[in-house]
């Protein structure tokens, strides 16, 4: 998978475009900033969004490409934003003091959905 990754955000332009998700776009600016997960952020849409709205956020995807490609990190706010590279499984994140986690579109093999949202 990460070598599908690797290749569809090296194609030029942006996979899912530079707006945030529709529904995180919506509802993130109606609550109280906190601390947010972004598994599987690709290329930072989502990420750089929830950082410009004062949102403490963690990212990481597996794809080194989607990192490179993120829209505005540079602009980030300066300890708002952190982004990883890494698998869902191996992410090294403590869920206390979590607010929240948006995993959007992400697609995660049973496994590493018990890491990223624990029962």
């Amino acid at each position: 998978m990460k070598a599908f990754w690797d290749a569809r955000y090296g194609e030029e332009g942006y996979v899912y475009g530079k707006r945030p998700n529709a529904f995180l776009a919506e509802h993130l600016p109606q609550w109280e900033p906190g601390r947010l997960l972004l598994p599987g952020e690709g290329e930072g849409r989502n990420a750089v969004f929830a950082a410009r709205l004062g949102w403490p956020v963690t990212g990481f995807d597996f794809s080194r490409a989607a990192r490179d490609n993120a829209p505005g990190l540079a602009a980030r706010p300066k300890g708002y934003l952190e982004y990883a590279l890494a698998a869902p499984g191996s992410f090294p994140f403590e869920s206390s003091g979590l607010h929240a986690a948006g995993p959007m579109f992400v697609h995660l093999p049973p496994e590493g959905r018990t890491h990223v949202a624990p029962p």
